[in-house]
Parts: structure tokens; C-alpha cells; sequence
């Protein structure tokens, strides 16, 4: 079995702190915790069986992007609690949008990729 780390790569980002996923090494499928527990209590598979997956938060991609686009501006909003807002108005007034998603994806891809070596999972790019 192979993980494809582009149809996965979205599991590796972290959009709040009540996002959990776990990997089940023997199945090769991501779960979430509440799917990981109620395979444990139908015996479908121990406990032992999953492991939590490493997540980079959004607004790490998200600085490294505005790093990248000279927006310092809009940077130093970060922690601001509109500033979803302001970059979602950024990227579409710029015609971004594109842009913002292809270089999200390719962050996930990269972090997801690196994180299966570590663990000596198989994978794919595809």
C-alpha cells in the first residue's frame, strides 16, 4: 500500500486546536478521533494501531506566503480576529487565489512527504 500525498496532504493542516487525525498504519487511512475511538471500542483495531499525525497550523503557511509576497502589512495582523478576512479580500482583489492554493497544497505535500519518510511510509506524489 501507498499513501497518494496529494489526496492526504489536507489532513496534515491544522485549522483549529480541536483538529486530531490519526494514522492507521495497517489500513493506511486517516482518522479522526472520533472514528479512531469507535473502531477501538467495536474491536475492529487496538489502540496501538493508530498514531497522531503531526499538523502545521494554516497561519504558519499563511506567514510564510505573505513572507513571500513582501505583504508586511498584512502580517502584522496575523493574531488580529478579522484577519481571515483581510486575506481572503487580499488574495481575490490580487487575483491570488490560485496562487494562495496551489502554494498551500505544496506546503502540505512537502510537510506530509517529509513526515512518511520519518516514519518509513510508503507514498506517492500523486
Amino acid at each position: 500500500m501507498y499513501l497518494q500525498i496529494k489526496k492526504i496532504c489536507y489532513f496534515f493542516e491544522k485549522l483549529s486546536d480541536t483538529d486530531r487525525y490519526y494514522f492507521n498504519d495497517i489500513d493506511y487511512k486517516f482518522y479522526s478521533e472520533e472514528e479512531r475511538q469507535g473502531l477501538i471500542i467495536s474491536k475492529t483495531y487496538e489502540a496501538s494501531d493508530f498514531f497522531l499525525i503531526p499538523q502545521i497550523y494554516r497561519n504558519e503557511i499563511v506567514k510564510k506566503y505573505l513572507s513571500i509576497k513582501n505583504n508586511q502589512n498584512l502580517l502584522r495582523k496575523i493574531e488580529d480576529k478579522d484577519f481571515y478576512r483581510k486575506f481572503h479580500w487580499y488574495i481575490e482583489d490580487n487575483h491570488l487565489v490560485d496562487d494562495w492554493n496551489h502554494f498551500e497544497q505544496l506546503e502540505l505535500i512537502s510537510f506530509a512527504a517529509e513526515w512518511s519518510k520519518q516514519n518509513q511510509i510508503k507514498f506517492t506524489m500523486k
